[in-house]
């Protein structure tokens, strides 16, 4: 009986031991395949985000370039309209310049008539003086 119970523990242990070494092959195969589906899962959305950067950075560049090119429009303008102001200053001067030489003659001229005019009446009056001076002592 003995022999027998042992053959018998013997089988139901071997019988164990091939059920569990199934059950954990089973579950070898299972993790190897989510591992892989897992990894494959991971690689794709590497791609993806590699994608995604790639496509920022030729955004990024475009709009580095459309920003440069802007800048360039609006440089040139700028400096465009600061030649034209720099031209009217130039112009506005030189005009103030005239105008002030053309004051300065006029003023010269209104003085030299002043005092060409003062020195005639100081001559009337001195003319006059002499003549009221005869009159008065002739009298």
């Amino acid at each position: 009986m003995s022999d027998l119970k042992l053959e018998n523990e013997n089988r139901q242990l071997k019988e164990t031991i091939i059920s569990l070494r199934n059950k954990l092959e089973l579950l070898h195969s299972q993790m190897q395949k989510s591992f892989q589906s897992d990894m494959s899962d991971l690689h794709n959305r590497i791609k993806q985000l590699e994608s995604t950067i790639v496509d920022i950075r030729k955004e990024l560049d475009a709009s580095k370039f459309s920003n440069m090119k802007s800048m360039e429009n609006v440089t040139v303008i700028k400096n465009s309209e600061i030649a034209q102001l720099q031209d009217t200053i130039i112009s506005l001067r030189d005009r103030l310049e005239k105008i002030k030489i053309e004051y300065d003659k006029k003023m010269q001229l209104q003085m030299s008539d002043f005092l060409a005019e003062k020195k005639q009446l100081k001559k009337t009056i001195f003319e006059l003086r002499e003549m009221l001076e005869r009159q008065h002592a002739a009298k």
